[in-house]
């Protein structure tokens, strides 16, 4: 995590914990802004928005489907995360890595959040510049071991570790060398990302070994530093790998998530997206 991460992540838990937050001793070239991706029913000719529900692609006028709506500044908003990239297609999870010098891999076919206010996102300013941050819990189920061969996870499930943080940061890209707006997910301290127990009997070569997984995820998702920032994060192995380890060896992940604002009474809403704001 940069300096300015690290103040980013001291002040979120302070505000997370509704206590004052200290002022940063760095200065960031932009912030970031959670907005839900909202319903336009009656746009104008003068409205300017986008025609589909992630908020990707600019409208103007009658074409005008979906607005930005900015989340207030230090309200806690719940969300439902999903593994999808619309409502109707949802996307496969992946590990790969190394346990006991075997190659270990796994895949999800469902993900959500955890039950109650577990998983939140808050827009919070520091030294006049916004950025946006949360907490995370969540699990993974319909997980199937494909390698090695007659093993499975325990009760086909991975949860997460609860109560991790993530924050959003504007840093280089070491591999585009474009400046870019980065997600990283971050454990509790002390605690691992989530762990696990392979099983399947004598016919399984790693039949009760428990595996912990260490470190962070980070994600530059779909975004860029245009307001075209979509809803969909994407993990990669390439990021994933650098920073996520089961034991010394690369845990390797990638997925595809949508996040959504969850409202008392009325349950899964609006898609949201996280953009680039100029100091």
């Amino acid at each position: 995590m940069t300096g300015r991460g690290a103040i980013a992540g001291l002040s979120l838990l302070c505000v997370l914990a509704l206590c004052a937050f200290a002022a940063p001793s760095a200065t960031a070239l932009e912030g970031t802004t959670a907005f839900t991706c909202k319903p336009e029913p009656k746009p104008t000719e003068l409205t300017k928005g986008f025609e589909d529900e992630h908020c990707n692609k600019a409208a103007q006028g009658s074409k005008v489907k979906f607005i930005h709506k900015e989340i207030a500044e230090a309200v806690k908003t719940q969300l439902l995360v999903t593994n999808n990239e619309t409502a109707a297609k949802t996307v496969t999870a992946k590990l790969k890595t190394t346990v006991e010098k075997k190659e270990f891999a796994a895949q999800a076919e469902a993900f959500t959040t955890c039950e109650g206010k577990k998983t939140t996102v808050a827009n919070l300013v520091f030294e006049e510049e916004m950025f946006t941050g949360g907490i995370f819990c969540g699990e993974y189920t319909k997980v199937t071991v494909t390698e090695p061969k007659n093993c499975s996870v325990l009760n086909n499930t991975i949860k997460l570790t609860d109560e991790g943080i993530w924050i959003s940061e504007v840093k280089e890209n070491p591999l585009t060398e474009k400046v870019e707006m980065w997600l990283e997910f971050k454990p509790p301290a002390g605690k691992p990302f989530a762990t696990f127990e392979i099983t399947g009997g004598k016919e399984c070569p790693l039949d009760k070994k428990v595996v912990e997984l260490t470190g962070t995820v980070e994600t530059t998702g779909t975004f860029s530093t245009s307001p075209l920032d979509g809803a969909t994060l994407k993990f990669n192995t390439k990021t994933s790998g650098e920073t996520l380890k089961a034991g010394a060896e690369e845990a390797k992940f990638e997925g595809t998530f949508t996040p959504r604002m969850l409202l008392e009474g009325e349950g899964e809403t609006n898609p949201i997206v996280l953009t680039t704001t100029k100091t």
